[in-house]
Parts: C-alpha cells; sequence; structure tokens
C-alpha cells in the first residue's frame, strides 16, 4: 500500500524514522547521518552490478536495479535481518553464508520436493540478500519468477520452522520491513495515517459500488412478494 512513494521518498522517509528510533533498531547514527537525514549510501557503482550480472549468470530485475540506482545497500531492516548487502557481496547462499546453508539444508529425512519454499530446493536456488550479524535471514528466490521479471523474496526466521513471507519483488520485501519497522518502532510514522486513509477510501468506493447480479433487485422483490401475502 505504499504505492505512492518513489523509491526516493520510501528510503528517505525510512531513513528520518530510523535516525529518530535509532535506539530501538540497533543503528549506529554517525554525525553524516544525523547531519543529512540519511542513513543509506552511494549509488551502487556499474562495475560492481556488471560484475554481479555476470557472476551470477542473470540480469538483476528492475525494482532491484532501481533500490541500487539509489544505494548500494541498507542499514536497517525489520527484527533481527540485520542489513541489505551491498551489490558486491550478493551472491548464493552457499557461497555467501555456509554456515547458515548447512543449517538449513541440515538432513531430517525429508526430500523436498523441486519446488519446494523451503529446505535445499530453496536456498540453492536463493541469493543472500541480508548481512551483518543476524539470526534472521533475508532472501532473493530466482526460482520464483513473476510475469513482470521480477524475482521473489522470502524470509527464514529463528522463530518460524521455515521460509515465510515470500513478496512478489525486492521493492515488496522491502517494504514489508519496512511496515513491520513502523508497525514496532515508528509510531509515530505519518505512514500510519496514510495507510488507514487508503483503508478508508478503499472501504468507502466498496459501499459505493453497484451490487452485482440481481442483489440491487432484492429488496423490492422481497417486499412485494410480502405484500401479495393473504
Amino acid at each position: 500500500m505504499l504505492e505512492h512513494l518513489g523509491w526516493k521518498e520510501l528510503l528517505q522517509r525510512w531513513s528520518g524514522e530510523a535516525i529518530a528510533h535509532a535506539d530501538a533498531v540497533g543503528l549506529e547514527v554517525t554525525p553524516e547521518m544525523q547531519g543529512s537525514g540519511w542513513i543509506g549510501l552511494p549509488s551502487a557503482p556499474a562495475a560492481d552490478i556488471a560484475a554481479a550480472q555476470a557472476r551470477l549468470e542473470r540480469s538483476l530485475p528492475r525494482s532491484y536495479q532501481a533500490f541500487l540506482a539509489i544505494t548500494d545497500g541498507w542499514p536497517v531492516l525489520s527484527f533481527d535481518f540485520g542489513q541489505v548487502r551491498p551489490v558486491a557481496e550478493l551472491d548464493w547462499v552457499a557461497a555467501a553464508d555456509p554456515g547458515f546453508y548447512q543449517v538449513a539444508c541440515a538432513d531430517h529425512g525429508y526430500e523436498w520436493p523441486p519446488d519446494s519454499d523451503d529446505g535445499p530446493p530453496l536456498m540453492n536456488r536463493c541469493l543472500l540478500l541480508s548481512s551483518g550479524y543476524s539470526t534472521d535471514i533475508f532472501l532473493y528466490d530466482t526460482g520464483r519468477l513473476g510475469a513482470d521479471g521480477e524475482w521473489a523474496t522470502t524470509c527464514w526466521t529463528s522463530w518460524y520452522p521455515g521460509a515465510g513471507n515470500q513478496q512478489p519483488s525486492f521493492r515488496a520485501g522491502l517494504e514489508s520491513h519496512y511496515a513491520s519497522f513502523v508497525r514496532f518502532n515508528a509510531p509515530d510514522s505519518v505512514t500510519h495515517a496514510e495507510v488507514a486513509a487508503q483503508v478508508e477510501n478503499a472501504y468507502q468506493r466498496a459501499l459505493r459500488r453497484p451490487r452485482r447480479g440481481g442483489d440491487h433487485l432484492r429488496g423490492p422483490a422481497l417486499r412485494q412478494r410480502s405484500r401479495r401475502r393473504p
């Protein structure tokens, strides 16, 4: 429900709120961040993007490239997910974090189907988006490709037995983290009021929408039948 915010607007808002609630999210605010109100990095170098695409042997989706055009990584996610790593560090789970890969792919005597959203099939087709000391993992699922060419994102958490919170794109995945950040760490965010207004507007439109089929005749028809009764 944050389509009204462009990438720059979304990240700029998140920056200000993260600085205001730095203690709650464990953000170390530098003097530069404090002065600029910006917690991101410079945009990703074109050479790093090209090297990543060559290393991964595939083109990076549009929403992720739009993010990289603004900042090469992001220091705040939600809960215990750490941060979004720079594109130069984007890699397959097994290469980026062998220890986590072994834990996630441990043999529990179960043969996972190839299209599973969990276990070895998932880990073998995912890139590791998050970095830093964290217990929860943000994943880029290259095997879930939308009609728009976007890869899905998903999360592996310490408090849930397996992967979950699948989103259709990198933008949607990061929005989901921002929504959790706002809900639990930034109660004063203007996003609360904006989303509430969107919900109210959608509700009012639904009330004004004509009913389908013969629903609009049901009331008068029932009244006519009731008048004909002896």
